[in-house]
């Protein structure tokens, strides 16, 4: 908002991401919580159960056209069936190979080593608040309060989904306006400072 130090807000925001939500007990709690996002949609959308379902169905009329063979029902069709069922099934298997390869193997351990990674930097560096802004938060709206003597600050984070933090911090305002040309918030009037989502 008008009349707020960008610098001041964003080193505020960022210092609370960072001691607050990059913490270890909530590092595992959301590696937990995308990988199970990621293993329910996989569920949702990926075709391998589909393949997996269809190789198993080539295996029981296999397993059908072998028995009517033993029993004496045409021998030489039934060995013709068999040769095009198992080629189908060996096309399902070449799909499902390429699908397995294609499809990407988030696990917990990893999530957590890529977050830990955002911890312990250096809040003052630009660069580092631009990381963390743009990996975990979503939106930033902030407005004055008691006066003007404080700020409320509603932090959109980007987690397993939307989040919204609220802060209330005293504000003083400097004499001198901050002259940091490298924000992380664009602010046009009668908008509130916002980041483009990145979801994890």
């Amino acid at each position: 908002m008008p009349g707020t130090r960008k610098d001041w807000l964003e080193e505020t925001v960022i210092e609370y991401v960072v001691n607050n939500i990059l913490t270890d007990k909530n590092i595992d709690l959301i590696a937990h919580r995308v990988v199970a996002l990621y293993d329910q949609e996989q569920k949702e959308t990926s075709r391998i159960p589909a393949i997996e379902a269809m190789i198993a169905d080539c295996d029981r009329r296999k397993d059908n056209l072998i028995r009517a063979i033993e029993q004496g029902i045409a021998p030489q069709e039934m060995k013709k069936r068999i040769d095009e069922v198992m080629a189908e099934k060996s096309t399902l298997e070449t799909e499902l190979a390429r699908l397995y390869i294609e499809t990407p193997t988030i696990t917990t351990e990893r999530i957590t080593y890529w977050l830990s990674l955002f911890k312990g930097g250096d809040i003052k560096s630009i660069s580092y608040r631009k990381t963390i802004a743009d990996t975990l938060i979503n939106s930033v709206r902030v407005s004055s309060v008691d006066g003007g003597k404080a700020r409320e600050i509603i932090i959109g984070i980007n987690i397993t989904g939307y989040e919204e933090v609220k802060l209330h911090r005293a504000y003083k305002p400097l004499s001198v306006a901050s002259q940091s040309t490298a924000l992380l918030w664009r602010q046009t009037p009668g908008s509130h400072p916002s980041l483009a989502p990145k979801l994890l």
